[in-house]
C-alpha cells in the first residue's frame, strides 16, 4: 500500500506546485510585462494620480462638474459588481415611477440652465456594471456633436458636464458618444415610440406613391360608387383635378347624373372573341396624371390583351407612378373571405383582391347599408335591371345571405380600425390600455359550467 501512496502523493506535490505556485507566477509576470495596464486591474487615476475607479467597473458621478452616467440598479452601491441585478419593476410601477421623478428633479437641481427633456438613460437604471464602451462611443479628439443632440458618457468617462450642449473633457479617461435624443415621457407612460412605426411613416411621408382610398361595402347596390363620386366632386369644388378612368353606372339613373361635369378618359376598344370590351386606358391615366383618378370595380378582370390581369394591378401601378387613386371594393372579393363567402352564398367569387391591397390603403370608407332596404333598392331596378335583378334576388340576394356580409364587412372594418389604432399608439409610446371596447367579467364557481362559462368568454373576447 506504502509503494501506491508515496506516488500519488509525490504527484499532488508537484501538480499542486506545478499549478498552484508556478504557472499563475508565469502568467502573472508575462502579463504584468506585456499587458501592465489591464494586468492591475484596468485602474483610473485622478489629476493627482490618487485612484478613482476602474475602466471595468461603472463609477457613480454625483459632481456637476461631470457628466453623469445612468444611474446603477446593483443596490445601494452603485455599479457592485458582486450584486448585479435589475429591479424587474415595469414602466407603470408606481415605485419605479417614484424613483424616477427623484431622478429628474436631482438633475434639473443640479443643472438649472438645462433646456428641453431629460434623456431617458438618464432617469431610468441599469443592472450592467461593466463600463465597456458601445460601438457609438466617440473617440478621444473626435469633433463635437452638433446642437440639439445629447451625448451620454459610459462609466469610467470624465466629461465636464451632463448638459447636452457643454463639451467632453480632454481627458484620457474621457470618451463619450453621440446619439440621438430620446424624450423622456412623464412617468405617468414610461413608453417610447416604437422606431419602426416612426421610420414607417417617415417612409410614407416621403414616398412619391399615390394616396389609396377604398370605398367597401358588404354587397352590389350598398352606394359605393355614388359615394365614391360625391366625395370626387366635393374634391373637385376644392380644385382638385378629378378625373374619371372608369366608372360603372350599371343603369342606375342617380349615378349618372353625378358624372356630369366630372372630365373622363376615354376607354380602351379591346376585341375578344368577336366582342367589344371597354376598359381602362391605364397609358392614358399614366400620361393625363390627375389629382385624382376614379377607377370602379377593384376586383375586376381586365380582358385578354390588357397590360395586367387585374384592375388592381393598374391600381397598383397608378399608386407608384404617384396618383391619387378612389375605388370601389366589396367584401366577398377579399381573397382571405373567398371561402367563408362560398360557405354563406353557395356561390364561388373567381374575383379576388389580395388582402395586402386593402390593408396597405391608406384610408377605407365603409359604405353600409340596411339588408332590407339593399332589397328594397332591388325590387326598384336600382340596382341590377329588372332581368337580373330577379335572379339575384333568389340567388346571392337572399336576406340571410345580405346579413352575414353585412357582418363580414363590419368585422373586416373593425379589424382595420384596430389596426389603425395599434399603429398610432406605437408610433407615439402610448402604453396605457384605451378602454375603447367593452370590458368581459366572468364568474367561474366551482360547478361544472365553469369550463363552458369560459370557453364562451374566449368566444366574445376574440
Amino acid at each position: 500500500m506504502r509503494t501506491s501512496i508515496r506516488p500519488a502523493l509525490v504527484l499532488l506535490a508537484c501538480f499542486t506546485l506545478l499549478t498552484g505556485v508556478i504557472y499563475p507566477l508565469l502568467v502573472t509576470g508575462l502579463a504584468r510585462t506585456f499587458f501592465p495596464d489591464q494586468a492591475g486591474g484596468s485602474l483610473l487615476r485622478g489629476a493627482k494620480g490618487e485612484l478613482v475607479g476602474s475602466a471595468l467597473l461603472g463609477q457613480q458621478f454625483s459632481d456637476p462638474r461631470y457628466f453623469w452616467g445612468r444611474p446603477s440598479a446593483t443596490g445601494p452601491t452603485p455599479y457592485n459588481a458582486a450584486a448585479s441585478a435589475a429591479s424587474n419593476q415595469g414602466p407603470l410601477n408606481p415605485a419605479l415611477q417614484t424613483v424616477v421623478r427623484e431622478r429628474i428633479a436631482t438633475l434639473r437641481a443640479t443643472d438649472p440652465g438645462a433646456q428641453g427633456l431629460v434623456p431617458a438613460d438618464l432617469a431610468t437604471a441599469s443592472a450592467r456594471t461593466s463600463a465597456r464602451r458601445p460601438p457609438a462611443s466617440r473617440p478621444r479628439g473626435s469633433p463635437r456633436p452638433a446642437a440639439g443632440r445629447s451625448r451620454r458618457c459610459w462609466p469610467g468617462s470624465r466629461p465636464t458636464s451632463f448638459h447636452a450642449r457643454s463639451a467632453c473633457s480632454a481627458s484620457p479617461a474621457s470618451t463619450c458618444s453621440d446619439s440621438t435624443r430620446t424624450s423622456m415621457r412623464s412617468p405617468d407612460e414610461l413608453a417610447r415610440p416604437d422606431p419602426e412605426a416612426l421610420l414607417e411613416v417617415a417612409a410614407r411621408a416621403e414616398s412619391p406613391r399615390g394616396h389609396l382610398k377604398i370605398f367597401f361595402g358588404a354587397a352590389p347596390g350598398v352606394g359605393k360608387t355614388y359615394a365614391m363620386l360625391e366625395a370626387a366632386r366635393r374634391a373637385q369644388a376644392e380644385g382638385l383635378d378629378v378625373v374619371v378612368g372608369l366608372v360603372e353606372t350599371h343603369g342606375r339613373d342617380e349615378t349618372a347624373a353625378l358624372l356630369v361635369g366630372l372630365p373622363a378618359l376615354p376607354r380602351q376598344r379591346l376585341e375578344h372573341r368577336g366582342v367589344a370590351l371597354m376598359e381602362l386606358d391605364l397609358d392614358a391615366a399614366l400620361a393625363r396624371r390627375p389629382g385624382l383618378l376614379l377607377v370602379d370595380e377593384l376586383a375586376h378582370t381586365n380582358a385578354p390583351g390588357s397590360r395586367h390581369p387585374k384592375r388592381w394591378q393598374d391600381v397598383v401601378e397608378l399608386l407608384a407612378a404617384g396618383i391619387d387613386v378612389h375605388t370601389t371594393l366589396n367584401v366577398q372579393h377579399l381573397e382571405s373571405l373567398n371561402d367563408v363567402v362560398t360557405q354563406i352564398t353557395w356561390v364561388r367569387v373567381r374575383e379576388t383582391v389580395p388582402d395586402a391591397v386593402f390593408d396597405q390603403a391608406d384610408d377605407v370608407e365603409l359604405v353600409d347599408l340596411p339588408p332590407d332596404a339593399l332589397l328594397g333598392r332591388l325590387r326598384e331596378g336600382r340596382v341590377y335591371l329588372p332581368a337580373y335583378a330577379r335572379r339575384a334576388a333568389d340567388a346571392f340576394f337572399r336576406k340571410g345571405n345580405l346579413l352575414a356580409l353585412r357582418e363580414l364587412a363590419l368585422r373586416r372594418m373593425a379589424q382595420r380600425v384596430d389596426s389603425d389604432v395599434q399603429a398610432y399608439r406605437r408610433q407615439h409610446g402610448i402604453a396605457t390600455m384605451w378602454p375603447a371596447a367593452e370590458r368581459l367579467l366572468v364568474c367561474v364557481g366551482p360547478g361544472p359550467d365553469g369550463a363552458r362559462l369560459v370557453r364562451a368568454a374566449a368566444r366574445i373576447a376574440a
